[in-house]
């Protein structure tokens, strides 16, 4: 596959992905790429990404209606941070204000991802994400696999619950049950550590997509679990409600990308901020919900193996764009042009949350090469108490509740037969789902599974 183009000179070069859990790693749930990066100095404290009203483009674009001076603004914000023509602050990340989702949105969608983080492991082990084709529902602390393609993840899913029921039956059935109450909390092999839920676009019946392996069924709490966890009743109308404005938003940015990119050109008189609204129109989104705990402490000595698991490990999204909603401990970093780590913690601003916006690997192909898909990771440390607070009357710490990270995410993949055509000659002409397939290293023959899809719906009509 053609690759995009570096992030600016100083970029360190990037692999091909392998599989894994998202995000603040697909697109979530699609898997995060190493990166052989020098020993990178300490974080800063402060981020120095911009804040972007995207109020302005919000609304449709039309034929009959002019873009407003206020989209152009907005748009021009984007391409100062997004075009890699603009040197050293084309990150390819920003805090976008205006979005749309109202502050009771967000609170009601990370409530009920806390009552799911809370809820007994049982309740957990019933969406586990493993006995999904599409690997949606529920991961634990240390697990990466997250992938999009029915048959691997069928047959990765089978491979681990086997490899756990033999497990099982060689510790013995005393172990097995002391295993279910207790759940670890520290993966093996150097995992990454957060938990994840993820859920994406279902397909409606007479969807013509029938063939997209990226739409298809998700898995949600059921009675029981809701007579167990009342506050798990809510779970699936909160967090869905939250996806549909974050796609929303994922829109409006895609407006302002388009804006951005003709401006790049030198092309004012051709700008069309609908250049993106067609290959959004149902997109292969997919909803991912994190919490972190705060990573241990690294000892003296270890390495290989017995390293520390990582939060979030370094790497780029393959998918369009991403948006996310921060709580708590900070930890989002962005691997910048002049090679430092450029911290990202949560914002707000009037009393409104800010959402990261990041651009994927398929936004920065999509353009040729112009957009920037950066690396970045996330390194969770728990919050160090202030000398007033350890030498206080004994009451709780009020900031004992932040010593997590909880993140709502919305990986906007573009529509799965989005044609993807880079101006330019900057790389062929593909699909968006086949790009991400290509990435991912999964084969994929639509043709072929459609055909045999139409076989069984006859043979089930006739019978």
């Amino acid at each position: 596959m053609t690759q995009a183009a570096a992030n600016g000179e100083a970029e360190p070069t990037r692999r091909e992905a392998a599989a894994n859990d998202d995000d603040d790693c697909i697109g979530g749930n699609l898997p995060s790429t190493s990166s052989s990066l020098p020993p990178p100095p300490p974080s800063s404290s402060l981020s120095s990404l911009p804040v972007i009203d995207i109020a302005p483009l919000l609304s449709p674009c039309t034929t009959t209606s002019p873009v407003s001076r206020e989209a152009l603004r907005a748009a021009e914000a984007i391409a100062a941070t997004c075009l890699k023509s603009r040197g050293r602050k084309a990150l390819g990340f920003f805090y976008a204000v205006g979005h749309g989702i109202p502050e009771a949105t967000l609170d009601a969608a990370h409530s009920s991802a806390a009552a799911l983080w809370d809820a007994p492991v049982e309740i957990r082990s019933s969406l586990d994400a493993r006995k999904s084709e599409l690997s949606r529902g529920y991961l634990g602390l240390g697990a990466l696999e997250h992938t999009c393609t029915r048959a691997k993840l069928a047959t990765l899913a089978q491979e681990r619950l086997g490899e756990e029921k033999k497990k099982e039956k060689k510790e013995g059935e005393k172990k097995k049950k002391e295993g279910e109450k207790k759940e670890k909390t520290k993966p093996s092999g150097g995992g990454d550590l957060k938990q994840s839920f993820a859920f994406g676009c279902e397909r409606e019946e007479g969807d013509p997509r029938t063939h997209s392996p990226m739409h298809g069924p998700n898995q949600w709490p059921d009675a029981k679990a809701i007579e167990q966890v009342p506050a798990l009743a809510s779970f699936r109308s909160s967090v869905e409600e939250f996806r549909r404005l974050g796609l929303e938003a994922a829109r409006a940015v895609a407006r302002g990308l388009s804006l951005a990119l003709t401006e790049d050109e030198n092309e004012k008189e051709k700008r069309d901020a609908s250049m993106f609204e067609s290959a959004l129109s149902k997109p292969a989104a997919l909803t991912v919900m994190l919490r972190y705990p705060p990573l241990p402490e690294q000892e003296e000595g270890e390495e290989g193996e017995n390293s520390p698991p990582t939060s979030c490990g370094t790497h780029t999204d393959c998918g369009f764009l991403t948006l996310i909603d921060q709580r708590g401990l900070p930890g989002l970093e962005v691997f910048s042009n002049d090679r430092r780590w450029i911290s990202v913690p949560p914002l707000k601003v009037d009393g409104q949350s800010a959402l990261v916006v990041n651009l994927g690997d398929l936004a920065e192909y999509w353009s040729g090469g112009r957009v920037a898909s950066t690396l970045h990771r996330v390194e969770v440390r728990k919050k160090k108490k202030k000398k007033s607070e350890e030498n206080g009357n004994g009451d709780e710490n009020e900031n004992e509740g932040l010593q997590l990270r909880d993140s709502l995410i919305v990986f906007s993949n573009a529509n799965f037969d989005a044609p993807v055509v880079p101006p330019g000659g900057g790389g062929k002409a593909t699909t968006a789902g086949a790009y991400i397939f290509e990435k991912l290293g999964i084969m994929w023959n639509g043709g072929e599974v459609e055909e045999k899809e139409k076989k069984e719906k006859g043979e089930k009509e006739k019978s």
